[in-house]
């Protein structure tokens, strides 16, 4: 099952979304049955850099799950860099 965000639980894989993209991601995960730590962005404008660099920190592999054009993965690959 999910984990919701913000606990270094032991669990390697994240995933951040927003909107539909988040219960996509969430029924995606719990029909998979794989254990992910899920942070969700509520607000695209300004991006929560420091949010994300907190939850990115003890995690081996993120997916980043977004409709059309890719605005949270190149803000997300920027803060991951830093």
């Amino acid at each position: 099952h999910p984990h919701e965000t913000g606990k270094d639980n032991g669990v390697k894989l994240g995933v951040i979304a927003n909107g539909v993209s988040y219960h996509y991601a969430l029924e995606s995960l719990e029909k998979l049955g794989l254990p992910a730590n899920i942070l969700k962005i509520g607000v695209l404008n300004p991006m929560p850099e420091k949010m994300i660099a907190d939850f990115l920190e003890p995690l081996d592999r993120v997916v980043v799950v977004e409709e059309l054009f890719p605005y949270m993965e190149n803000v997300i690959t920027m803060v991951a860099k830093d």
